[in-house]
């Protein structure tokens, strides 16, 4: 009961965080969107703040999970590459709400959600650095890159695929994969 509660409440607080911002909502919002009581939001969280970055680490999660397994797939570092920008692409304009609350509004929750952002987009450079390291393996790239490089090429994807969610063209985020992909190809050989 209390898992599915708080599933509710992560949900109900991404939802609410796209419609309103985060400074605009509250916890009354989030209580109310997963139809458990205030009693119950406190026994979960001590505050917003607190239910936000659970809601934004789920998110997270959720996102990296299905990029993770896009470069995992069987196959060459081109098809790894093509896997972890469709998938990052594809959830993102499934889920408005996670991209709207995931890639702009974790910006007003504070500093803490501005380190974890740091953190998981560490993460996606880790993962561009395998990719990398298939395509040196195959041939496919001579170039030597370090964690700069591909925490610069993850913030630059980052801000264009913002720039469309806050234009309110997220559903049309799919239509960016070979652009991205060709970008990110280039970057890397």
């Amino acid at each position: 009961m209390a898992a599915s509660q708080r599933a509710r409440m992560l949900r109900a607080m991404t939802v609410a965080v796209a419609a309103k911002g985060y400074a605009g909502t509250v916890v009354a919002d989030v209580v109310s969107g997963a139809g458990v009581s205030r009693q119950s939001f406190y026994e979960q969280f001590a505050d917003k703040q607190e239910c936000f970055l659970a809601a934004y680490e789920a998110s997270a999660e959720g996102i990296l999970a299905g990029v993770e397994e896009g470069v995992d797939r069987e196959g060459d570092g081109l098809g790894q590459l093509r896997g972890m920008v469709q998938a990052y692409l594809g959830f993102l304009a499934s889920e408005p709400a996670v991209a709207r609350t995931y890639l702009i509004d974790v910006f007003a929750a504070g500093p803490e959600a501005f380190r974890r952002q740091g953190e998981v987009s560490a993460r996606f450079a880790g993962l561009l650095a395998r990719v990398h390291d298939r395509l040196r393996n195959e041939g496919r790239s001579d170039r030597e890159l370090d964690a700069f490089d591909f925490e610069a090429l993850v913030g630059a994807v980052r801000s264009i695929v913002t720039a469309r969610v806050l234009a309110g063209d997220g559903a049309d985020l799919p239509e960016l994969l070979d652009r991205i992909e060709r970008f990110l190809l280039e970057s890397l050989a």
